[in-house]
């Protein structure tokens, strides 16, 4: 039996797809009624907020379920940056020397 798609999911959906913040990350969404579940990940817990806020926002909706967990994305290594930074230094005692001093 196919599900019928409210118009609420779909205004839902279209502003979470097409808002900077959120259109990256796989949200699903749900109506009960008004009520939206959202489920999926983002990586922060201020997009999980915002993502919160976004539906909030939207008419017709009475409440919302936010089942987003977050996910830390680890950055892709960047073939162009040479991988051992270390510096060996037998002169450097480890003493941090400040980069402006005030005069």
């Amino acid at each position: 039996m196919a599900e019928i798609v409210s118009e609420l999911k779909k205004r839902v959906d279209e502003v979470l797809a097409n808002h900077p913040e959120s259109k990256d990350f796989a949200i699903e969404t749900m109506d009960k009624n008004g009520v939206i579940y959202l489920t999926g990940t983002v990586d922060t817990k201020a997009k999980k907020q915002l993502v919160e806020k976004l539906v909030k926002e939207q008419k017709g909706v009475t409440g919302v379920v936010n089942n987003l967990g977050i996910e830390f994305f680890e950055e892709e290594e960047d073939p162009l940056i040479d991988e051992d930074l270390s510096v060996e230094d037998d002169d450097h005692d480890g003493s941090v020397t400040p980069a402006h001093r005030a005069q």
